[in-house]
C-alpha cells in the first residue's frame, strides 16, 4: 500500500474529519481513505450523457424499434413565405466570438 502525507490542512477541516471519524467509529486515517475512495470512484463513473441514456434504456429498446421520419411542422411552414428567406444565402456569416 502507498503512503500519503497531507500537509497544511486547515484546523477546521482536521476537526471536521476527526468528528466525522468518531461518528463512524473509525480512525481519522480510515475516514480519510473512505472519503478519497468515494470521491474518486464517483468521478470515474461519470460518462457522457448519450452513453448513460443508452445504458439506462437499453432494456426497453428492441431491434425492431425504428424512429419515425421527421418532418418540419406544418404550422411553421404555413406561417412562412419562402420569398422572405431568399436573401439569406447572400448574408455574411458573423462569428460573435471572433468578431472584429
Amino acid at each position: 500500500m502507498a503512503v500519503l502525507t497531507i500537509r497544511n490542512v486547515d484546523e477546521a477541516i482536521k476537526t471536521a474529519l476527526r468528528v466525522r471519524a468518531a461518528r463512524e467509529g473509525v480512525s481519522m486515517e480510515e475516514e480519510a481513505r473512505r472519503i478519497l475512495c468515494d470521491a474518486l470512484s464517483q468521478q470515474q463513473e461519470q460518462m457522457p450523457l448519450g452513453q448513460r441514456l443508452l445504458r439506462r434504456f437499453s432494456a426497453a429498446a428492441s431491434a425492431d424499434f425504428a424512429l419515425p421520419e421527421r418532418h418540419t411542422p406544418r404550422h411553421w411552414l404555413a406561417t412562412r413565405n419562402t420569398a422572405d428567406f431568399a436573401h439569406i444565402d447572400a448574408l455574411p456569416l458573423i462569428d460573435p466570438w471572433n468578431a472584429a
